[in-house]
Parts: C-alpha cells; structure tokens; sequence
C-alpha cells in the first residue's frame, strides 16, 4: 500500500521584515478587506541544538492574547514520516468530542514556475501530520514553561505516543520564545479568496508569512500566483528557511 499524500496544501510565502522591506508589510496591511487581527503568544520546545525541529518534529503551544481561538498545544511531524504517522492515527470530526484533532496535510513554500515554461511548477509539499489538544488551563503552560518535564500535562495519548516513539524526553527540552504573533485575514486584488497574514515578532526580528490552503489539484497554479504576488508586485525575497526555524534561531533556549 502506497504512502496516502495530503488532499490539501498550505502554501506559504515567508520573509523578513527590516528597514527596506517595511514597505511591504504596509503594502499588505493597507490591500483590500480585512478582519480583525487575532494575537497569540507562541513558544516551541527542542533541545538546546534545535535538533528535532530540523529533524521534521515541532512541539509549540500558543496563548491567545486576543481573538476566538482556545490555547493550545501541537506536535507536527514533517516529512518523510508523515504518510505512515496520518495511516496509524486517523484524523477525526472536529466537533469538541475529541480531545486531540488530527490534521494530515501538506507543506510549500510558493515557487515560481520554471524558467521558458508557461506551466505552473509541479507541486512539491512536504507532507505533515499533526496533532492538536486545547487548554483551557493556562496554568498548565506557565508550569511547563518552568519545568518542561510538566509538558505532558499539555498534550493527549496520541502525541505522548509520537514523543516516546521518536525517543523524545520531555525533560530535557528547551523553552524557545516567548514570539508575538499577529493573524489576520484579507483579500488583495487577484486572488478569488482571503489570504492569512502571520507576523511574528522574535527576539529583534519580525517576519511575515502569508498563507493559503487550497486542493491538491489547485496548489501549483496558486503556489505561482502567491509567488509571484509577493517577489515581483511587492518585490521581497522569501526566507532561506522555515519561519519556525528562523524564529527559534532569535532566542537563547530557557530553562
């Protein structure tokens, strides 16, 4: 049986803000409708060399600052991995019957189409399997953020699961952040649908993602668009890496 790959792609456009790209943040914030910003306070958990988010696994939990969405907690595994990971553990409804929602899905930064050909390019995600759990209680994210062997408490069976099996001690992780982050939605003209803006502030960097999702079938084609809307419309250069990566660079690990 083949590895399944993800029905939908999150197609992504990130890069730095400093003095010569602000104008491309006010560009965004001033394109066409947009809904109230939500803000949240994220911080992810590694060790101290940031080995296992560059080996394909990401521990973050977020506080919401402002806005509708709970606290919660995420493990994501991307990668190579991925497929057989989504096999074992199937998502569910989202509904608030379960304790942990699933999500299979893939990832791509926006590439532009290649060189002489008319074609969008073909796509080229990388497949991520994660797994979501709400707190309500902030209490247990201020303790963990002192003691990460109290991470536990945070995620269900399904990532305690992934932790032991990927030989992950919670002990011995690391507090990156805290990283303010910024969610807003707007549609800038050319794109049949609203587009999410994520503006991090880390450390003394800021940057800014804008995101879509679109059907497996409709993700070349748009991953051309996107490109194409922010390097030559608004003319920035995307990140060399993934924005977690980059902002988790900002800090000294705590604890």
């Amino acid at each position: 049986m083949s590895d399944p790959l993800p029905d939908q792609i999150e197609i992504k456009f990130a890069f730095a803000i400093d003095s010569d790209t602000d104008r491309a943040l006010q560009a965004i914030k001033g394109s066409g409708k947009q809904d109230p910003p939500e803000e949240r306070t994220i911080y992810f958990f590694d060790t101290a060399g940031v080995s296992l988010t560059r080996g394909g696994l990401i521990t973050r939990v977020r506080i919401t600052v402002s806005g509708g969405d709970p606290n919660d907690s995420t493990l994501k595994i991307r990668g190579g991995n991925a497929p057989a990971i989504a096999l074992k553990f199937p998502p569910g409804p989202d509904d608030g019957s379960n304790e942990e929602v699933t999500k299979y899905e893939g990832d791509q930064n926006a590439s532009a189409p290649k060189a002489g050909d008319n074609q969008a390019p073909a796509t080229t995600d990388s497949p991520a399997f994660s797994v979501t759990k709400k707190l309500p209680d902030k209490g247990l994210i201020d303790e963990a953020l002192k003691n990460p062997a109290k991470l536990s408490a945070l995620f269900g069976p399904t990532a305690e699961s992934l932790f032991t099996s990927n030989g992950v001690v919670l002990g011995d992780l690391k507090a990156f952040g805290p990283i303010h982050a910024t969610i807003w939605k707007f549609k800038p003209p050319g794109f049949d649908k609203k587009l999410t803006a994520e503006l991090w502030e880390a450390g003394d960097k800021t940057l800014l993602e804008i995101s879509d999702k679109k059907p497996r079938a409709q993700a070349a084609q748009f991953s051309a668009e996107l490109f194409e809307f922010m390097s030559e419309k608004i003319q920035v250069t995307p990140l060399n890496t993934s924005k977690t990566l980059f902002a988790m660079q900002q800090f000294q690990p705590s604890t």
